[in-house]
Protein backbone atom coordinates (compact mmCIF):
# COMPACT_ATOMS: atom_id res chain seq x y z
CA UNK A 1 0.00 0.00 0.00
CA UNK A 2 1.88 3.48 -1.19
CA UNK A 3 0.33 4.86 1.96
CA UNK A 4 1.68 2.88 4.73
CA UNK A 5 3.99 3.18 7.48
CA UNK A 6 3.20 0.40 9.81
CA UNK A 7 2.65 -3.20 9.17
CA UNK A 8 2.06 -6.03 12.03
CA UNK A 9 4.18 -9.07 11.76
CA UNK A 10 3.04 -12.25 12.63
CA UNK A 11 4.27 -15.81 13.48
CA UNK A 12 7.20 -14.39 15.40
CA UNK A 13 8.51 -16.54 18.50
CA UNK A 14 7.80 -14.75 21.70
CA UNK A 15 11.61 -14.26 23.68
CA UNK A 16 13.64 -14.38 20.36
CA UNK A 17 15.07 -10.38 18.91
CA UNK A 18 14.34 -9.15 15.90
CA UNK A 19 14.94 -6.16 14.13
CA UNK A 20 13.42 -4.62 10.12
CA UNK A 21 14.63 -2.53 7.94
CA UNK A 22 12.00 -1.36 4.92
CA UNK A 23 12.28 -0.99 0.90
CA UNK A 24 10.23 1.09 -1.08
CA UNK A 25 8.78 0.12 -4.17
CA UNK A 26 7.31 2.35 -7.53
CA UNK A 27 6.44 2.18 -10.98
CA UNK A 28 10.15 1.75 -11.80
CA UNK A 29 12.36 -1.18 -12.24
CA UNK A 30 14.21 -1.25 -9.42
CA UNK A 31 13.23 -0.81 -5.91
CA UNK A 32 14.74 1.58 -3.19
CA UNK A 33 18.02 0.85 -0.82
CA UNK A 34 16.90 -0.49 2.09
CA UNK A 35 16.32 1.41 5.23
CA UNK A 36 18.75 0.97 8.43
CA UNK A 37 17.69 -1.72 10.53
CA UNK A 38 15.40 -1.43 13.54
CA UNK A 39 16.30 -1.52 16.90
CA UNK A 40 15.62 -4.92 18.23
CA UNK A 41 12.41 -5.51 19.71
CA UNK A 42 11.38 -8.82 21.25
CA UNK A 43 7.63 -10.29 21.09
CA UNK A 44 6.49 -11.66 24.45
CA UNK A 45 3.22 -12.40 25.97
CA UNK A 46 1.68 -13.03 29.50
CA UNK A 47 3.87 -16.27 31.47
CA UNK A 48 2.12 -19.70 30.88
CA UNK A 49 0.61 -21.03 34.03
CA UNK A 50 2.15 -22.11 37.18
CA UNK A 51 2.06 -25.83 38.01
CA UNK A 52 2.75 -28.00 40.88
CA UNK A 53 1.23 -26.01 43.39
CA UNK A 54 0.54 -27.38 46.93
CA UNK A 55 0.01 -26.29 50.64
CA UNK A 56 1.60 -27.73 53.61
CA UNK A 57 1.30 -26.60 57.63
CA UNK A 58 3.79 -25.02 59.07
CA UNK A 59 4.18 -25.58 63.00
CA UNK A 60 7.45 -23.80 63.48
CA UNK A 61 5.34 -20.95 65.68
CA UNK A 62 3.24 -22.48 67.75
CA UNK A 63 -0.27 -20.93 68.44
CA UNK A 64 -0.26 -19.79 64.95
CA UNK A 65 -1.57 -21.03 61.57
CA UNK A 66 1.13 -20.85 59.04
CA UNK A 67 1.09 -22.43 55.88
CA UNK A 68 3.99 -22.83 53.19
CA UNK A 69 2.67 -22.58 49.44
CA UNK A 70 5.54 -23.77 46.96
CA UNK A 71 4.99 -24.50 42.83
CA UNK A 72 7.29 -25.82 40.78
CA UNK A 73 9.71 -23.90 39.46
CA UNK A 74 8.72 -21.57 36.78
CA UNK A 75 11.57 -18.59 35.41
CA UNK A 76 11.81 -20.90 32.10
CA UNK A 77 8.33 -20.32 31.22
CA UNK A 78 8.14 -16.31 30.81
CA UNK A 79 6.72 -16.60 27.36
CA UNK A 80 8.82 -14.11 26.06
CA UNK A 81 9.57 -11.39 29.07
CA UNK A 82 11.31 -12.13 32.30
CA UNK A 83 9.11 -13.00 35.47
CA UNK A 84 8.93 -10.00 37.78
CA UNK A 85 7.53 -11.90 40.60
CA UNK A 86 4.38 -14.15 41.88
CA UNK A 87 1.12 -13.24 43.04
CA UNK A 88 -0.27 -16.17 45.56
CA UNK A 89 -4.07 -16.25 46.14
CA UNK A 90 -5.30 -18.06 49.30
CA UNK A 91 -8.68 -18.90 49.72
CA UNK A 92 -11.27 -19.90 52.14
CA UNK A 93 -13.79 -22.94 51.49
CA UNK A 94 -13.06 -22.29 48.24
CA UNK A 95 -13.66 -18.58 47.98
CA UNK A 96 -10.89 -15.94 47.44
CA UNK A 97 -9.93 -14.68 50.98
CA UNK A 98 -7.90 -11.49 51.11
CA UNK A 99 -5.34 -10.01 48.66
CA UNK A 100 -2.78 -11.79 47.29
CA UNK A 101 0.76 -12.10 48.43
CA UNK A 102 3.19 -10.85 46.22
CA UNK A 103 6.56 -12.47 45.83
CA UNK A 104 9.28 -11.20 44.17
CA UNK A 105 11.77 -12.94 41.75
CA UNK A 106 11.70 -15.60 39.34
CA UNK A 107 13.19 -17.94 40.78
CA UNK A 108 10.77 -17.92 43.85
CA UNK A 109 9.15 -20.95 44.67
CA UNK A 110 7.45 -20.59 47.90
CA UNK A 111 5.56 -17.95 49.60
CA UNK A 112 4.38 -18.11 53.26
CA UNK A 113 1.27 -17.24 55.39
CA UNK A 114 1.53 -16.86 58.26
CA UNK A 115 -0.58 -14.75 61.53
CA UNK A 116 -3.03 -12.39 60.47
CA UNK A 117 -3.00 -13.47 57.28
CA UNK A 118 -5.39 -15.88 57.12
CA UNK A 119 -8.44 -16.60 59.03
CA UNK A 120 -6.80 -18.84 62.04
CA UNK A 121 -8.49 -20.96 63.95
CA UNK A 122 -12.02 -21.30 62.39
CA UNK A 123 -11.30 -25.10 60.61
CA UNK A 124 -12.06 -23.84 57.71
CA UNK A 125 -10.09 -25.47 54.58
CA UNK A 126 -7.52 -23.39 53.03
CA UNK A 127 -6.06 -23.81 49.43
CA UNK A 128 -3.73 -21.46 47.27
CA UNK A 129 -3.22 -20.36 43.44
CA UNK A 130 -0.06 -18.94 42.62
CA UNK A 131 -0.10 -16.48 39.09
CA UNK A 132 3.35 -15.23 37.85
CA UNK A 133 3.84 -11.80 36.45
CA UNK A 134 5.48 -10.31 33.85
CA UNK A 135 5.94 -6.78 31.75
CA UNK A 136 2.68 -8.46 29.33
CA UNK A 137 1.00 -8.76 32.66
CA UNK A 138 -0.03 -11.74 34.51
CA UNK A 139 -0.41 -15.14 33.47
CA UNK A 140 -3.61 -17.33 34.27
CA UNK A 141 -4.04 -18.22 37.95
CA UNK A 142 -2.85 -21.81 38.10
CA UNK A 143 -4.74 -25.28 39.43
CA UNK A 144 -5.88 -24.52 43.50
CA UNK A 145 -3.71 -26.40 45.96
CA UNK A 146 -4.72 -29.21 48.38
CA UNK A 147 -6.86 -28.16 51.06
CA UNK A 148 -5.38 -27.43 54.40
CA UNK A 149 -7.46 -26.85 57.39
CA UNK A 150 -7.00 -23.84 59.40
CA UNK A 151 -6.44 -25.38 62.77
CA UNK A 152 -4.05 -24.39 65.24
CA UNK A 153 -3.36 -25.62 68.75
CA UNK A 154 -6.81 -25.87 70.96
CA UNK A 155 -7.08 -23.71 74.17
CA UNK A 156 -6.46 -25.35 77.57
CA UNK A 157 -9.06 -25.78 79.51
CA UNK A 158 -10.50 -25.11 82.80
CA UNK A 159 -11.52 -27.40 85.68
CA UNK A 160 -14.44 -25.82 87.35
CA UNK A 161 -15.63 -28.05 90.09
CA UNK A 162 -14.35 -31.53 91.35
CA UNK A 163 -15.71 -34.11 93.95
CA UNK A 164 -14.29 -37.34 95.54
CA UNK A 165 -16.01 -40.68 95.57
CA UNK A 166 -14.88 -44.53 96.23
CA UNK A 167 -12.24 -44.84 94.00
CA UNK A 168 -13.06 -41.85 91.46
CA UNK A 169 -12.83 -38.08 91.36
CA UNK A 170 -15.27 -36.36 89.08
CA UNK A 171 -14.02 -33.25 87.31
CA UNK A 172 -16.64 -30.15 85.51
CA UNK A 173 -14.40 -28.43 83.19
CA UNK A 174 -15.08 -25.63 80.60
CA UNK A 175 -13.58 -26.72 77.59
CA UNK A 176 -11.52 -23.80 75.58
CA UNK A 177 -11.44 -23.05 72.33
CA UNK A 178 -11.01 -25.57 69.69
CA UNK A 179 -9.19 -23.54 67.44
CA UNK A 180 -10.27 -24.94 64.42
CA UNK A 181 -10.53 -28.77 65.25
CA UNK A 182 -13.75 -30.60 65.27
CA UNK A 183 -15.05 -31.74 68.46
CA UNK A 184 -14.54 -35.68 67.06
CA UNK A 185 -10.98 -34.53 66.61
CA UNK A 186 -9.97 -33.13 70.08
CA UNK A 187 -9.70 -35.42 73.34
CA UNK A 188 -9.13 -34.08 76.90
CA UNK A 189 -6.35 -36.41 78.23
CA UNK A 190 -6.67 -36.35 81.75
CA UNK A 191 -3.11 -35.68 83.93
CA UNK A 192 -2.78 -37.07 87.53
CA UNK A 193 0.86 -35.51 89.12
CA UNK A 194 1.86 -34.83 85.42
CA UNK A 195 1.22 -38.62 83.86
CA UNK A 196 -1.68 -38.78 81.58
CA UNK A 197 -4.21 -41.39 82.85
CA UNK A 198 -7.83 -41.64 80.78
CA UNK A 199 -9.80 -39.37 79.05
CA UNK A 200 -13.04 -36.93 79.90
CA UNK A 201 -15.59 -35.26 77.70
CA UNK A 202 -15.59 -31.63 77.19
CA UNK A 203 -17.60 -31.07 79.98
CA UNK A 204 -15.54 -33.48 82.47
CA UNK A 205 -16.15 -37.08 83.89
CA UNK A 206 -15.43 -39.61 86.30
CA UNK A 207 -11.35 -40.46 86.80
CA UNK A 208 -10.74 -43.87 88.36
CA UNK A 209 -8.14 -43.43 91.48
CA UNK A 210 -6.97 -45.53 94.14
CA UNK A 211 -8.47 -44.38 97.59
CA UNK A 212 -5.72 -42.76 99.72
CA UNK A 213 -5.13 -39.48 102.13
CA UNK A 214 -2.40 -37.84 100.43
CA UNK A 215 -4.27 -35.98 97.42
CA UNK A 216 -3.85 -36.52 94.27
CA UNK A 217 -2.99 -33.43 91.76
CA UNK A 218 -5.84 -33.22 88.87
CA UNK A 219 -5.41 -31.35 85.89
CA UNK A 220 -6.42 -31.94 82.09
CA UNK A 221 -4.86 -30.76 78.51
CA UNK A 222 -6.78 -30.98 75.23
CA UNK A 223 -5.11 -32.70 72.39
CA UNK A 224 -6.02 -32.67 68.66
CA UNK A 225 -5.48 -34.10 65.76
CA UNK A 226 -5.76 -32.51 62.42
CA UNK A 227 -5.20 -33.55 59.14
CA UNK A 228 -2.50 -36.51 60.75
CA UNK A 229 -1.16 -33.35 62.63
CA UNK A 230 -1.37 -33.68 66.94
CA UNK A 231 -1.66 -30.04 68.72
CA UNK A 232 -1.43 -30.16 72.20
CA UNK A 233 -2.51 -27.92 74.83
CA UNK A 234 -1.01 -26.56 77.89
CA UNK A 235 -2.30 -28.14 81.01
CA UNK A 236 -5.13 -26.73 83.26
CA UNK A 237 -5.62 -25.28 86.08
CA UNK A 238 -4.49 -27.54 88.97
CA UNK A 239 -7.25 -29.45 91.41
CA UNK A 240 -6.59 -32.16 93.84
CA UNK A 241 -8.78 -35.33 95.44
CA UNK A 242 -8.58 -37.57 97.82
CA UNK A 243 -10.72 -40.81 97.21
CA UNK A 244 -12.05 -42.82 100.51
CA UNK A 245 -14.20 -45.51 100.89
CA UNK A 246 -15.42 -48.04 103.46
CA UNK A 247 -13.66 -48.84 106.15
CA UNK A 248 -13.84 -52.57 107.40
CA UNK A 249 -14.79 -53.71 111.04
CA UNK A 250 -12.10 -53.60 113.62
CA UNK A 251 -11.71 -56.85 115.48
CA UNK A 252 -11.76 -56.98 119.55
CA UNK A 253 -10.99 -60.53 121.41
CA UNK A 254 -11.38 -61.41 125.02
CA UNK A 255 -9.80 -64.39 127.12
CA UNK A 256 -10.25 -65.10 130.55
CA UNK A 257 -7.69 -65.67 132.97
CA UNK A 258 -7.69 -67.15 136.56
CA UNK A 259 -8.58 -63.29 137.62
CA UNK A 260 -8.29 -61.46 134.65
CA UNK A 261 -9.61 -61.33 131.48
CA UNK A 262 -6.90 -59.79 128.46
CA UNK A 263 -8.37 -58.01 125.97
CA UNK A 264 -6.98 -56.88 122.44
CA UNK A 265 -8.12 -54.65 119.30
CA UNK A 266 -6.55 -53.93 116.29
CA UNK A 267 -8.26 -51.25 113.21
CA UNK A 268 -9.28 -52.03 110.21
CA UNK A 269 -7.52 -51.18 107.27
CA UNK A 270 -7.35 -46.99 106.25
CA UNK A 271 -9.40 -46.61 102.75
CA UNK A 272 -8.32 -43.53 101.92
CA UNK A 273 -9.05 -41.51 105.59
CA UNK A 274 -6.79 -42.36 108.92
CA UNK A 275 -8.61 -44.43 111.19
CA UNK A 276 -8.36 -44.05 115.01
CA UNK A 277 -9.62 -46.36 117.73
CA UNK A 278 -11.53 -45.90 121.07
CA UNK A 279 -12.74 -49.18 122.88
CA UNK A 280 -14.94 -48.97 126.24
CA UNK A 281 -15.35 -51.82 128.99
CA UNK A 282 -18.30 -53.02 130.37
CA UNK A 283 -20.38 -50.39 129.15
CA UNK A 284 -18.30 -47.62 130.68
CA UNK A 285 -17.04 -44.21 128.42
CA UNK A 286 -15.11 -44.65 125.72
CA UNK A 287 -11.60 -44.12 125.49
CA UNK A 288 -9.16 -43.12 122.86
CA UNK A 289 -6.60 -46.06 122.22
CA UNK A 290 -4.12 -46.68 119.69
CA UNK A 291 -5.09 -48.70 116.71
CA UNK A 292 -3.56 -52.32 117.52
CA UNK A 293 -3.30 -53.02 121.41
CA UNK A 294 -3.97 -55.25 124.71
CA UNK A 295 -4.23 -55.47 128.05
CA UNK A 296 -5.71 -57.32 131.12
CA UNK A 297 -8.96 -56.34 133.00
CA UNK A 298 -8.74 -57.26 136.41
CA UNK A 299 -12.07 -59.82 137.16
CA UNK A 300 -13.81 -61.36 139.86
CA UNK A 301 -14.40 -64.90 140.13
CA UNK A 302 -16.94 -65.37 137.35
CA UNK A 303 -17.50 -62.04 136.18
CA UNK A 304 -17.60 -61.39 132.41
CA UNK A 305 -15.70 -58.83 130.69
CA UNK A 306 -16.62 -56.85 127.38
CA UNK A 307 -14.83 -55.19 125.65
CA UNK A 308 -16.32 -52.76 123.06
CA UNK A 309 -14.38 -51.51 119.81
CA UNK A 310 -15.24 -48.47 118.02
CA UNK A 311 -12.82 -47.43 114.46
CA UNK A 312 -13.79 -44.41 112.93
CA UNK A 313 -12.46 -41.72 110.21
CA UNK A 314 -14.52 -39.06 112.10
CA UNK A 315 -16.58 -38.91 108.94
CA UNK A 316 -20.33 -39.38 108.27
CA UNK A 317 -21.62 -42.30 106.59
CA UNK A 318 -22.64 -42.46 103.71
CA UNK A 319 -22.32 -39.73 100.71
CA UNK A 320 -21.13 -42.86 98.06
CA UNK A 321 -18.26 -43.58 100.73
CA UNK A 322 -20.12 -46.20 102.61
CA UNK A 323 -19.51 -46.68 106.55
CA UNK A 324 -17.13 -44.52 108.11
CA UNK A 325 -17.61 -46.11 111.49
CA UNK A 326 -17.27 -49.64 112.89
CA UNK A 327 -17.79 -51.45 115.69
CA UNK A 328 -16.86 -55.22 117.21
CA UNK A 329 -17.42 -56.47 120.49
CA UNK A 330 -15.89 -59.71 122.65
CA UNK A 331 -16.76 -61.16 126.16
CA UNK A 332 -15.07 -63.65 128.51
CA UNK A 333 -15.94 -64.75 131.85
CA UNK A 334 -13.34 -65.70 134.68
CA UNK A 335 -14.21 -69.45 136.28
CA UNK A 336 -16.45 -69.28 139.67
CA UNK A 337 -15.14 -73.41 140.19
CA UNK A 338 -16.11 -75.50 142.85
CA UNK A 339 -14.79 -78.55 144.14
CA UNK A 340 -15.46 -81.80 146.69
CA UNK A 341 -13.14 -83.76 148.65
CA UNK A 342 -14.20 -87.15 149.58
CA UNK A 343 -11.25 -90.17 150.41
CA UNK A 344 -10.68 -93.06 147.88
CA UNK A 345 -8.97 -96.73 147.91
CA UNK A 346 -6.07 -97.15 149.94
CA UNK A 347 -2.89 -96.29 147.55
CA UNK A 348 0.82 -96.66 148.33
CA UNK A 349 2.33 -92.59 148.40
CA UNK A 350 5.32 -92.38 146.09
CA UNK A 351 6.83 -90.54 148.78
CA UNK A 352 7.13 -92.97 151.57
CA UNK A 353 5.82 -96.14 150.17
CA UNK A 354 3.09 -95.83 153.13
CA UNK A 355 -0.21 -96.99 152.06
CA UNK A 356 -3.34 -94.69 152.91
CA UNK A 357 -6.88 -93.50 151.86
CA UNK A 358 -6.02 -91.01 148.77
CA UNK A 359 -7.89 -88.28 148.36
CA UNK A 360 -10.01 -87.92 145.67
CA UNK A 361 -10.97 -84.64 144.18
CA UNK A 362 -13.88 -83.47 142.17
CA UNK A 363 -14.03 -79.94 140.51
CA UNK A 364 -16.01 -77.98 138.19
CA UNK A 365 -15.16 -74.75 136.50
CA UNK A 366 -11.90 -74.90 137.28
CA UNK A 367 -9.43 -72.73 134.72
CA UNK A 368 -7.42 -75.11 132.36
CA UNK A 369 -3.26 -74.64 131.74
CA UNK A 370 -2.84 -72.58 134.75
CA UNK A 371 -0.73 -74.20 137.74
CA UNK A 372 -1.86 -73.79 140.86
CA UNK A 373 -0.43 -74.67 144.10
CA UNK A 374 -2.06 -77.22 146.58
CA UNK A 375 -1.99 -78.26 149.93
CA UNK A 376 -3.39 -81.33 152.03
CA UNK A 377 -4.61 -81.27 155.79
CA UNK A 378 -5.75 -83.72 158.31
CA UNK A 379 -6.59 -83.35 162.02
CA UNK A 380 -2.59 -82.59 162.96
CA UNK A 381 -2.37 -79.63 160.34
CA UNK A 382 -0.97 -79.90 156.59
CA UNK A 383 0.44 -83.51 155.56
CA UNK A 384 3.20 -82.13 153.83
CA UNK A 385 4.80 -79.11 154.65
CA UNK A 386 5.50 -77.46 150.85
CA UNK A 387 2.41 -76.33 148.85
CA UNK A 388 2.95 -79.06 145.37
CA UNK A 389 2.07 -77.47 142.12
CA UNK A 390 -0.70 -79.16 139.76
CA UNK A 391 -2.71 -78.19 136.42
CA UNK A 392 -6.29 -79.34 135.48
CA UNK A 393 -6.18 -80.17 132.39
CA UNK A 394 -9.91 -80.20 132.22
CA UNK A 395 -12.40 -77.67 133.68
CA UNK A 396 -14.72 -80.45 135.17
CA UNK A 397 -13.27 -83.62 136.31
CA UNK A 398 -12.81 -86.15 139.41
CA UNK A 399 -9.15 -87.56 140.05
CA UNK A 400 -8.83 -91.42 140.30
CA UNK A 401 -10.51 -93.20 143.22
CA UNK A 402 -7.48 -95.84 142.96
CA UNK A 403 -4.49 -93.82 142.05
CA UNK A 404 -2.25 -91.82 143.88
CA UNK A 405 -2.48 -88.75 142.72
CA UNK A 406 -3.13 -85.28 145.56
CA UNK A 407 -2.05 -87.06 149.07
CA UNK A 408 -3.07 -89.26 151.06
CA UNK A 409 -3.35 -89.77 155.17
CA UNK A 410 -3.18 -92.39 157.68
CA UNK A 411 -4.24 -90.28 160.41
CA UNK A 412 -7.92 -88.90 160.96
CA UNK A 413 -9.91 -86.61 160.18
CA UNK A 414 -11.37 -83.97 159.24
CA UNK A 415 -10.00 -83.48 155.96
CA UNK A 416 -9.45 -80.76 153.65
CA UNK A 417 -7.54 -79.17 150.58
CA UNK A 418 -6.58 -75.83 149.18
CA UNK A 419 -5.92 -74.47 145.74
CA UNK A 420 -3.35 -71.32 145.71
CA UNK A 421 -2.94 -69.03 142.99
CA UNK A 422 -0.78 -66.20 142.97
CA UNK A 423 -0.01 -66.82 146.64
CA UNK A 424 -3.68 -66.53 147.53
CA UNK A 425 -6.29 -69.11 148.75
CA UNK A 426 -8.35 -69.82 145.39
CA UNK A 427 -10.68 -72.81 146.15
CA UNK A 428 -10.71 -75.12 148.93
CA UNK A 429 -12.73 -78.36 150.10
CA UNK A 430 -13.22 -80.94 153.26
CA UNK A 431 -14.58 -84.24 154.29
CA UNK A 432 -15.10 -84.92 157.32
CA UNK A 433 -13.75 -88.78 156.75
Amino acid sequence: DGGATSYVWQGLTNGVAYSFRVQAYNSAPEPSDFSPASATQTPAGPPFQVTGVAAARDQSIPGNVQIQVTWDQHETQSNGAAISQYLVQAYSNGTAYGQPQTVSGATSTRATFGAGSLPAGTGVTLSFSVQAVNDVGPSPASAQSNGVRDATTPAAPQITAVSEGDGFADITMQAGSANGARAEEIQYQVLVGGTQQGTVSATGGRIPLANRANPYNISVRAVSQVQGITYTSGASNVVQAAPFGPIGAPTASARAGVDNVEVSWSAPAANGRPVSMQIRINGGAFENVPNNGSRSEPANRGQQITIEVRASTGLPDGNGHGAQTTTASASARTANPSISLSRGEEVQSPENQNVAPTFVVSWNDMPTGVQFMYQCFDADGPIRAERQPHTFGSANGTSPRNQYTFCISERGGPYSITFYYGGNEYVSASSSN
